[in-house]
């Protein structure tokens, strides 16, 4: 697909690049995708919504840009409204959650004590919930409490059919030129990558979450050999980290190195529940990373 004018753009160019809606036919898909779980997954797919909104549209009040949490049944993003204080912009109670009547019709997996009517606040759909030129569609602060009702923690999970069900209501209600999905973890994604016109997979630096993750390198790199538009990152570098040993293991490629910010300022983000590019200086290093990137993402528009 080709929708930009320019094929050659510069990204650190302080120019708008694309200034109308009309120019897309539909959205490019964007899908972030994990080795693991807690390699960054989120963190890194937030900011990239929000690099590319001010690389691309620079159009904060009228969003081009969609983040879309898909992995909303994973225990790190079970808490998603309260990790991040999204109350701060977006008003807690008009989330597009399609997620909570996705749970609720799930009567049988969910305590009979459940009652959607009395103790669920259900989203206003029509709203836009826009911040920092991102139009944000994650789970609200009703998913922590349905999930707290199921039967028990180890019964309770989101089969693949629900899971597409989500994606497929989620996608219908994208309006922006752009979309990025956090699929989290990778393993067993394969039909959601195969939706997908650029996949970032994230790596950690460390030999033995690599060694102990190749069911999830695998499941992703099913995409690329399809022929699909993908490359890898590896959060958290540092010096001393083996470029060589993790070439091999994610089978070569563009990788890039994303490097790994003080603890200090990563702990203020997560005393405040702020997202790491809230914080100017990671932001920055962000933004040269992301820039890097550039090729891969004109290449999906």
């Amino acid at each position: 697909m080709h929708y930009l004018t320019s094929n050659n753009m510069n990204p650190s160019d302080n120019r708008e690049v694309v200034n109308s809606i009309n120019s897309f036919d539909t959205s490019v898909k964007i899908g972030v995708v994990g080795i693991g779980n807690n390699v960054g997954t989120t963190e890194i797919a937030a900011s990239l919504s929000v690099w590319i909104s001010e690389r691309y549209f620079f159009a904060f009040g009228d969003p081009k840009v969609s983040f879309i949490e898909m992995a909303f049944f994973e225990s790190s993003n079970m808490q998603f409204f309260k990790r991040y204080g999204m109350g701060r912009f977006l008003d807690r109670y008009s989330f597009q959650d399609v997620l909570t009547s996705l749970l609720i019709s799930e009567k049988d997996e969910l305590s009979p004590n459940l009652s959607p009517k009395s103790e669920v606040i259900l989203p206003e759909m029509q709203k836009s919930n826009s911040w920092s030129g991102v139009n944000w569609m994650v789970p609200g602060e009703n998913l922590p409490y349905l999930f707290g009702a199921a039967l028990s923690v180890s019964t309770f999970s989101i089969s693949g059919k629900k899971l597409s069900s989500a994606y497929d209501t989620l996608k219908s209600m994208i309006s922006t030129p752009v979309a990025v999905f956090d699929l989290g973890r990778g393993l067993g994604k394969e039909y959601l990558l195969a939706e997908m016109d650029l996949v970032i997979g994230i790596a950690g630096p460390n030999n033995s979450i690599l060694h102990n993750r190749v069911n999830d390198i695998r499941s992703i790199e099913t995409y690329r050999k399809q022929g699909g538009n993908m490359m890898w990152t590896v959060n958290a570098s540092s010096d001393g980290i083996d470029k060589k040993y993790i070439r091999k293991m994610l089978a070569g490629g563009q990788i890039i190195y994303i490097p790994k910010f003080e603890d200090r300022r990563v702990l203020q983000c997560d005393s405040k529940m702020r997202f790491l590019f809230e914080d100017d200086f990671i932001k920055s290093e962000l933004w040269k990373s992301f820039d890097r990137i550039s090729g891969f993402f004109e290449r999906a528009i």
